[in-house]
């Protein structure tokens, strides 16, 4: 912000506190004036300190200004008739946060600049490096172009062009700064006045010390201020900063009273003792510096009246007489006057102030002394509050999200708005690099973003608050933010909050009555949906053994995170608590509290659904008693004494208190010098987990074996606890031992190991040791069934805040840690020596030093190279490792695109950047220094013809603006026996991208000798000029070459933005010849459908409202399908999208069963009640709608992928259901609501173009899948009744091959029937062939007819009934055929009666071969 803005800020801000600190003045006025003065200095202090605070304090978002509806989250810019917009050359391209889609490319938006007014150029430099004719000015404006590139919006700057800008004269502030210089000159006069007072004043006379000696003895001052006497004052006075003076008038001395002097003496060494006179400078400086606010004046008159205050009370205490002090304050006003005057002068009798101290000494006041801990809690409230202040920033409430308009009231819309809102640009800020650990988020710039609250049933939740807790960037730096007054939901859950530029995550939180409070952190990518369980409220009445009630005791429940009470003291009944509404599942229960002395009570565990003791109101008694006492100690191979050493211990308890119920409870002590440790009082019942960590050593890794015997031995719990970590193999694992019950005391030992030391010295790239780096290790422990930890870590557990700890103690502690391993600090040789490292692990750690950076690894992923180091670590041993550390330069990514005359990729290209100019200094060129710039920037261009170089932004703070790359390599020449050569040649382009493209253009004049290569001309220009303006001539090129060029160019025709491709993706494509190699698949396919031909073109997207430019940290971005017609019209683009959780779609595109139906797939990670993904898949030839929606588990589902349609044609195909981890076995059926059951799989009918299968199925009671029937536009619900059989399937691909799924309800038998029916004599004759009966249950049916080659009549038939029977027969023939197995029915139905599973007609007339499977109790015999 600039400085008017920033003053303003400062100002609002410091009006705020002082208003608030004026209404607590006026309110504790009549108390204890000690509070006053309190107070009064905590504004001074706030008022002094307030800008500083402002400028260095992380911004905090305050949503109380009237809510904002966005109508675009573009900005617009307006151009006068007389200026001339003019392209920045070095922005950084900043993503669109507009929700709708937006058209970049419509006529008019922003036209060209005509040449009198700019003149800018399209060509760029090219030249050969061994003749270079141009010079660097005429480069440099050859350079500059303007962009309208259909890939990023760039930003236009407004320049007046007649006439320069000129800046405002500051008369403002000139104005301020003399009135302050001459109130700080006032101030410094009356500072000289008091010091000549001081000089010409005498010593009092000797029998007036001591009596002030003996006075000053009840302020415990370690200097007792002398007396002084001075012929020019009129009344006592007390004078000096470092060495405080008592002045008493010359003529006062005979005339006082031993009261009178009393008091007086006692008046004034209240001042001194108070440091009055260093606040009331400090108070006059303040007043100097904000002296046109009235409440800075007003706070340091307040302020020297509640010293006043407090000084009369103990001087009127002094003389146990208040009406005798009264008269004397008054009778010495009458002599005073002009002390007051004076600055670091407190006088007594100040005539100010006279009558409003007189009138508060009618009542007597309490003086006595502020208890410490109530003055810290002040402190601590008042820095609280004036850091929130300091550091809020207003902001637009969210609002309630407004049902949508009517059709023709949209339609009724101007079209000249719509117009507007299109052609205004939205405005880029310059390039910048973002400040470190300070989140780069714009509150002025935001975007409406709906979030959604539903029930557990996925139902929209109405009247639930919603609250923002903090906004976070990218980089993970978060802003905090304030809401007051939350919104409210409306009818469908919704509400609209604004979401800040730069904001990637936010804390987003839900309230509403009758369900759990829900909240946690979101992805802004897609629509946050919050989902509320309902819960129930818990009230508890906490009593000790003799029936006292403990109004201090802690109901905790399992799985609370909450720092604090949860449970809500009920201040009418001590004893009692009372939850908010939690989850149904937080079921177990202790309740803690302690005692005086120190002793911690538990109750035992309860099960808050069916407790033991409840009053008739439904309140659960929990009865306290202390707990077992755990004494431990090191075994002998730890030497003795030791100096630093902890354990950490654990707790996790649930039903019959096995480990992993869900209750917790950590704590964390101290090892002392003989190796013992002790925890005082832990809950009976369960079993403990121990660790130990000291210096040199730690306790032993158990092995598996050993702790499988301790669950078994012990019952305490499944094996299945140890999976994660053992999968996981972290550095610590714990000692498992009992907390017998009814036991006072349990002595245990914990086996020990040597730690691994390490030796790391850091240097910097030329080899010379760097002080003061950091080394920084986080080896992580994993309690079983429970939670990571890291030892000597302060735990934010409940205990620690029960529990009474030695802050001293535990500072220690972190600190031994900090010093040892989390972060050791090199030495002035550059070494960190790191201790109390893992025994035996792998670990990885990281280097920091200001101005350097880590090397990547070599090993890190590709994706996104990492930095770090990894070794193995060996006890006992001292490593030593050394780490060359990089110059630290602030990076991005620079895409760059190369592509031949046709617009197609040109891959194996080099591309080298070998100079780099800055944006203060354009032409002042810079040859690319590995130690200054980082390593060399070079890369040969993929298949997609793109190479990405990462570049600096800045170097020393001068942000890089152009680049001088040279481009060399192969071109291959199709149909010709020689290829061309790029020669080196070089270009100058921006840092930042604008849209243009590296060509290469070949020479068609042929090459004079026989082995040479024909030329090739570079240039950077858009990419435009090289395509075609025909839809379908684009389409058809970029069918025959994927070329990213083309396909903007053809999304640019269809006036498409709602997305940006950034790459093709193939792996995906599992359709086609080569589908089965995933390196030869392609990216576009094309498919003919009914309604005609459409191509499909796979690719990565960047959406709209994105806030990353190539790819989210630690993400993939999303994929998107883009359908195409045959001429070149874009029909839609599916996927490109974000769930609620903000978790990216992938898509697919496959083909089901050998049908000729063709799909696409997308999906994505959402939460639906306990279903934890969500798929969507659309019909190619139908992608306006979606044929099938369904929640389940991600890396669950199976299909009957085919390359394509078989011959003949298959008639399904299907999906095939299971859980994340886990696929029940192939014969478990799905069970549906009404307990019946049928296969876990939905049946794509070929035939009748539809998915049929049941809404939703379970196995075992845990939900498998659910249908979004609203959302399933080709999808028919299959009713089961029950005792009906249900079969599925039908054709298979190959040929006569055919498969079904049948399920047997429970308690009934059915019979599988193979026969023919010969109707050739009138009476129809029945053969048999096959007969077996199939138990309840699912069983998989084959059937296989194939021609018998040696009777034509005659078919092999092979019969399959699951794994176990196989069956090969011979039947009549019946032809290979792509007509319906049974017609008229769908492939998935359900019956009593008889259900045919092949019907078809014979080579001989009027006979059919009947494959049927019937219910042996059914009484009827027909289809």
């Amino acid at each position: 912000m600039d400085d008017v803005t920033f003053i303003i800020y400062t100002l609002v801000r410091l009006s705020l506190l002082l208003v608030l600190g004026w209404v607590t003045l006026r309110l504790i006025r009549n108390h204890n004036p000690r509070w006053s003065v309190l107070t009064s200095r905590c504004l001074i202090s706030a008022a002094l300190l307030m800008p500083l605070a402002c400028l260095c304090l992380p911004v905090t978002s305050l949503a109380v200004l009237p809510p904002v509806e966005s109508q675009t989250a573009d900005s617009t810019e307006t151009f006068r008739e007389n200026e001339t917009p003019v392209i920045s050359e070095s922005v950084k391209p900043e993503p669109a946060v507009s929700l709708q889609p937006v058209p970049l490319n419509l006529p008019g938006i922003s036209p060209e600049p005509k040449q009198s007014d700019a003149k800018i150029s399209s060509e760029p430099l090219v030249a050969d490096i061994p003749s270079d004719t141009q010079s660097e000015p005429e480069r440099s404006a050859a350079a500059v172009t303007l962009v309208e590139s259909n890939i990023r919006t760039r930003s236009l700057t407004n320049r007046q062009a007649s006439s320069p800008v000129q800046s405002e004269f500051p008369w403002w502030l000139v104005c301020w700064i003399v009135i302050s210089l001459l109130l700080l000159l006032r101030i410094g006069w009356q500072i000289q006045r008091m010091r000549k007072l001081l000089y010409y004043s005498e010593t009092a006379p000797a029998s007036l010390q001591p009596e002030c000696d003996a006075l000053a003895a009840q302020f415990n001052l370690k200097h007792v201020p002398p007396l002084r006497v001075s012929s020019q004052l009129e009344g006592p006075c007390t004078i000096g900063l470092i060495q405080p003076t008592v002045l008493l008038p010359v003529s006062w001395i005979n005339e006082l009273s031993q009261s009178e002097r009393r008091a007086i003496l006692m008046h004034e060494l209240s001042h001194v003792a108070s440091f009055d006179l260093f606040w009331d400078l400090l108070s006059r400086l303040v007043s100097a510096i904000w002296w046109f606010h009235p409440l800075v004046w007003r706070l340091t008159a307040r302020h020297r009246l509640a010293c006043e205050h407090m000084s009369d009370a103990l001087a009127a205490d002094s003389i146990d007489d208040i009406e005798s002090y009264r008269q004397l304050l008054a009778g010495w006003a009458l002599h005073r006057q002009g002390a007051e005057t004076r600055a670091s002068a407190l006088a007594m009798a100040d005539r100010s102030f006279l009558l409003r101290r007189l009138k508060w000494l009618e009542t007597p006041r309490s003086i006595h002394r502020l208890k410490r801990s109530r003055c810290y809690a002040c402190l601590l409230l008042a820095v609280l509050l004036s850091v929130g202040i300091a550091s809020v920033r207003f902001s637009p409430q969210v609002i309630a999200q407004k049902p949508d308009q009517p059709e023709e009231v949209k339609n009724t819309e101007p079209k000249d708005n719509k117009e507007k809102l299109k052609a205004d640009p939205k405005k880029a800020d310059a390039s910048r690099v973002r400040k470190p650990g300070k989140a780069d988020i714009n509150l002025k710039q935001t975007t409406p973003k709906i979030v959604t609250v539903v029930d557990d049933k996925d139902q929209p939740v109405e009247g639930a608050k919603v609250r923002v807790g903090w906004w976070e960037d990218n980089e993970g730096d978060m802003q905090l933010k304030i809401v007051i007054n939350p919104p409210i939901t409306n009818q469908k859950g919704e509400v609209t909050i604004q979401v800040p530029e730069g904001a990637a995550r936010a804390q987003i939180s839900a309230e509403a009555e009758g369900y759990a409070k829900a909240g946690k952190q979101y992805s802004l990518s897609g629509s946050p949906k919050l989902v509320l369980q309902p819960g129930r409220i818990i009230r508890v009445k906490a009593m000790d053994v003799k029936g006292n009630r403990l109004p201090d005791a802690y109901p905790l429940l399992e799985d609370s995170h909450i720092l604090g009470r949860e449970f809500k003291q009920n201040d009418r009944r001590l004893g009692y608590f009372t939850s908010p509404v939690v989850e149904l599942d937080r079921r177990w229960m202790r309740v803690v509290a302690r005692k005086e002395e120190g002793t911690v009570l538990f109750s035992r565990l309860i099960d808050v659904t069916s407790p033991e003791r409840v009053e008739e109101d439904g309140t659960i008694v929990a009865i306290l008693e202390p707990g077992i006492r755990l004494e431990g100690r090191l075994d002998d191979s730890v030497p003795r004494p030791l100096k630093n050493g902890c354990v950490e211990l654990y707790i996790n308890e649930g039903q019959d208190h096995k480990i992993g119920g869900g209750w917790t409870w950590e704590q964390t002590a101290d090892v002392k010098e003989d190796g013992t440790f002790e925890f005082d009082s832990l809950p009976t019942g369960g079993h403990v987990q121990l660790f130990a960590l000291v210096d040199g050593h730690q306790s032993t890794r158990p092995t598996v074996q050993s702790l499988k015997n301790y669950l078994k031995r012990h019952n305490a719990g499944e094996e299945s606890i140890l999976d994660n970590a053992i999968q996981r193999h972290d550095a610590f694992w714990p000692h498992l031992f009992p907390l017998t019950q009814g036991l006072y005391k349990t002595e245990v030992e914990l086996p020990c190991t040597p730690t691994t030391s390490l030796d790391v010295k850091v240097v910097d790239p030329l080899g010379q040791p760097i002080e003061g780096a950091t080394v920084k290790f986080n080896p992580n422990g994993l309690f079983f069934s429970g939670e990571l930890f890291i030892p000597a870590i302060v735990s934010l557990e409940m205990s620690n805040q029960i529990i009474r700890h030695n802050n001293e103690e535990v500072k220690q502690r972190y600190q031994w840690g900090n010093d040892t391993f989390l972060g050791v600090k090199t030495d002035a040789q550059g070494i960190a020596r790191v201790r109390n490292l893992p025994a035996d692990d792998s670990e990885s750690y990281k280097v920091s030093a200001d101005g350097y950076q880590m090397p990547i690894y070599p090993n890190s992923f590709e994706d996104g190279p990492r930095r770090y180091a990894l070794i193995d670590l060996s006890g006992g041993k001292t490593l030593r490792r050394t780490i060359t550390m990089e110059k630290y330069v602030p990076v991005s990514s620079r895409e760059i695109l190369v592509v031949n005359q046709n617009a197609e990729p040109v891959p194996g290209i080099t591309v080298t950047v070998n100079e780099i100019a800055f944006e203060n200094a354009p032409d002042d060129w810079q040859l690319w220094a590995s130690q200054r710039f980082g390593p060399m920037a070079s890369e040969k261009t993929g298949d997609d013809g793109i190479v990405r170089l990462q570049l600096p932004l800045e170097v020393n703070g001068e942000a890089v603006s152009r680049l001088r790359i040279t481009v060399q390599g192969r071109v291959k020449i199709e149909g010709t026996l020689r290829d061309a050569y790029v020669q080196r040649k070089r270009l100058i382009i921006p840092r930042e991208a604008d849209g243009r493209v590296v060509v290469l253009t070949i020479s068609k004049e042929a090459p004079k000798e026989k082995n040479q290569f024909f030329d090739v001309a570079v240039a950077y220009e858009k990419p435009e000029a090289l395509l075609s303006h025909l839809p379908k001539l684009l389409l058809k090129k970029l069918q025959t070459q994927p070329s990213m060029v083309v396909l903007n160019g053809l999304l640019k025709m269809n006036q498409f933005d709602a997305a940006t491709p950034l790459q093709f993706t193939s792996d995906w494509n599992l359709i086609g010849k080569n589908s089965s190699k995933k390196s030869e698949r392609s990216p576009i396919a094309t498919i003919a459908t009914p309604q005609g031909e459409r191509v499909i073109v796979l690719c990565a997207v960047r959406p709209k409202d994105a806030t990353w430019e190539l790819k989210p940290k630690l993400r993939f971005p999303p994929r998107a399908a883009f359908v195409f017609d045959a001429e070149g019209t874009l029909i839609r683009m599916l996927g490109g999208w974000a769930s609620s959780r903000g978790s990216y779609c992938n898509v697919m595109l496959n083909n089901l069963g050998g049908t000729d139906d063709y799909f696409i797939t997308t999906s994505a990670f959402e939460t639906h009640g306990p279903f934890e993904y969500i798929q969507h898949w659309y019909q190619i030839g139908q992608e306006d709608k979606p044929a099938l929606t369904f929640y389940g588990y991600a890396n669950a589902t199976s299909w009957s992928g085919k390359p394509g349609p078989s011959q003949p044609l298959a008639e399904f195909g299907y999906l095939d259901l299971g859980f994340n981890g886990s696929r029940p076995d192939h014969l478990v059926c799905g069970v549906l609501p009404n307990g019946t059951q049928a296969p876990r799989k939905i049946y794509w009918d070929g035939v009748h173009k539809q998915f049929i299968a049941p809404v939703r199925e379970s196995v075992e009671g845990k939900p498998l899948y659910q249908v979004d029937l609203e959302h399933s536009h080709q999808f028919v619900p299959l009713q089961v009744e029950p005792g009906h059989l249900v079969v599925g399937g039908g054709r298979r691909d190959y040929k006569n091959w055919h498969a079904w799924s049948c399920v047997v309800p429970q308690g009934k038998t059915a019979r599988v029937h193979l026969f023919s029916v010969d109707a050739s004599g009138g009476q129809p004759v029945e053969t048999d062939y096959f007969t077996r009966e199939l138990s309840a249950g699912q069983h998989n049916l084959h059937l296989h007819l194939a021609d018998n080659q040696q009777d034509q009549s005659q078919s092999d038939a092979e019969l399959q009934i699951d794994d176990t029977i196989k069956e090969k027969l011979t039947v009549p023939r019946v032809p290979i055929a792509g007509v319906p197995s049974v017609k008229g029915v769908s492939i998935a139905r359900t019956g009593k009666g008889p259900l045919d599973l092949f019907n078809r007609k014979t080579t001989q007339k009027q006979q059919r071969l009947i494959w049927r499977v019937e219910l042996l109790d059914s009484p009827d015999k027909s289809e």
